[in-house]
């Protein structure tokens, strides 16, 4: 799975060309008490922080808690190893407790990616149903370096995966002009490009506690903040005093895996349409059994297949993949919407829509893109991600990778196989960068918020975070990334961790809001 930036922004529903030059770079919660000591550097970020009075009006943020957010800046050795080396500038931002003289301390905070800005989280986060235990605490967080209001990186964002079937001819061309791309970027400002990871952020976000003046800091992260989150844990782990990731990060991403993981996500979520529909079975008639679904599924999906074929004489051909995948891909009652239309003659509207010629499958809508780009967004995307993920480097490991997990997915699987090697990482020159979590020992209090229908950071990834970590596990039965706060079971659980509440695993039956 190629992880993307998923950042939850105000104005949601309650509901990544080539460069080899750059921009030259700088080279248990406590309980209430006094606030920290105010920091001289920090003022409000509408006064320092260049274009913050755009980003309020695009987000549609709170202009009062706006008013409240305050910036500083932070210069911070380019290499650690390497202390009176150059330096980058790094941006951050703290939003102060509603009653400063009862802060609770620090929550260090970070909304995901890579490549996403996070410097009005705080506001985000206070202007959500965990708000109130938000402002009990001064809540922090940066763009993180090389990004947005920090230093910017601009080295170019390498092409993107293909996506269809290639041939191995193909994949092999692509594969070379992908590592020559990666390669290049690995050439731009190697010296910044080669510290541009995680545990280098976790180090920068260290500097920003220390200007603070506080001995520990709560945290709060999700999707890539919690890959910070961790990484923060392992290496500073007596400077945390609790922390909770939504939507982690496997900490032993693979490139392999995550392309697995994909297929058995896909797997689960088709097994569980399944058995909604055999539930339904006297409404409905696809089969009592999920088996007997199954295979009423595939001979439909057959039908509208050679229904389609027949009425496109020499155009286009249809396949089982595709009809599946539109069908299969939603609620259990718009697939047996679509499945009643088949059996009965005709073609869902999906499989028709947007086409001149109208037995022709319409693909899938894209969703829409992003519209905050930030200097760097894309450009540091590359370093990171292949910074936390292992393997990927090699064409012909990952030809050999992709073609058995496509030889291992049964012929009458309703999850579609891989369509694509994982290539985000090819020919790129440095190895994963993050902690040997087998000599981990870190104590502080963690949780994990786990989606258990989730596709962006998989439930499985979760479960295995709990296991590496060592930490402890709350199961949202959602599939909502990052959507923990939005159930009542999971921002009370937050607030009451947050508060100095145990870690300890439960579940969220979010249908009936239940809190276990």
């Amino acid at each position: 799975m190629e992880l993307r930036r998923h950042r939850v922004r105000a104005i949601a529903a309650v509901a990544v060309l080539l460069s080899t030059t750059a921009a030259p770079l700088t080279v248990s919660a406590a309980p209430p008490s006094a606030a920290p000591p105010p920091d001289p550097g920090l003022r409000t970020c509408s006064e320092v922080a260049p274009g913050f009075g755009d980003d309020v009006k695009k987000y549609q943020l709170s202009p009062e808690l706006a008013a409240q957010l305050e910036c500083g800046f932070l210069d911070v050795p380019v290499d650690y190893t390497k202390p009176d080396g150059p330096t980058t500038k790094v941006a951050f931002s703290r939003l102060p407790a509603s009653d400063p003289g009862r802060s609770r301390g620090v929550l260090m905070t970070h909304s995901g990616g890579p490549g996403g800005p996070s410097l009005t989280y705080p506001i985000e986060l206070a202007s959500r149903p965990i708000g109130e235990v938000v402002r009990e605490y001064d809540t922090v967080s940066l763009d993180y370096r090389g990004l947005g209001k920090s230093d910017p990186y601009l080295c170019g964002a390498p092409p993107s995966e293909g996506t269809d079937d290639p041939t191995e001819a193909r994949f092999r061309a692509e594969a070379a002009a992908k590592a020559a791309a990666n390669q290049a970027v690995a050439r731009c400002q190697p010296d910044f490009t080669r510290t541009l990871t995680t545990p280098t952020i976790a180090r920068d976000i260290d500097r920003i506690r220390d200007r603070l003046k506080v001995d520990k800091v709560a945290f709060y992260g999700v999707s890539y903040g919690t890959v910070v989150g961790m990484t923060y844990r392992a290496l500073f782990d007596d400077r945390v005093s609790r922390m909770w990731l939504d939507s982690p990060v496997d900490p032993e991403m693979t490139a392999a895996g995550a392309k697995r993981s994909d297929y058995d996500t896909d797997v689960m979520l088709r097994d569980k349409l399944l058995d909604e529909l055999a539930a339904q079975n006297a409404a409905y008639g696809f089969g009592a059994t999920a088996d007997d679904v199954r295979r009423t599924v595939l001979r439909l999906a057959d039908d509208a297949v050679r229904r389609i074929d027949a009425a496109s004489g020499a155009g286009p051909r249809a396949d089982r993949t595709t009809v599946i995948d539109t069908i299969m891909s939603g609620r259990a009652i718009d697939a047996a919407n679509d499945l009643l239309q088949i059996r009965d003659g005709g073609l869902p509207s999906a499989l028709t829509s947007g086409k001149s010629d109208p037995a022709t499958p319409a693909p899938i809508p894209a969703p829409p893109a992003t519209v905050d780009v930030a200097p760097g967004e894309g450009d540091t995307y590359l370093p990171i991600y292949c910074g936390f993920t292992a393997g990927g480097r090699d064409a012909d490991e990952t030809w050999s990778q992709y073609t058995r997990l496509r030889s291992e997915v049964p012929k009458d699987s309703l999850a579609a196989a891989p369509t694509y090697p994982s290539t985000i990482c090819l020919g790129w020159p440095y190895p994963a960068d993050r902690p040997d979590w087998g000599s981990i020992t870190s104590s502080s209090p963690l949780m994990l918020g786990g989606h258990r229908y989730e596709r962006s950071t998989p439930y499985s990834w979760a479960t295995n975070a709990k296991k590496v970590l060592r930490g402890s596990l709350l199961t949202v039965n959602d599939g909502r990334h990052s959507g923990t706060i939005f159930t009542q079971c999971g921002a009370d659980r937050i607030t009451q961790f947050l508060r100095g509440g145990d870690a300890r695993d439960g579940e969220c039956l979010t249908e009936e809001g239940k809190l276990q």
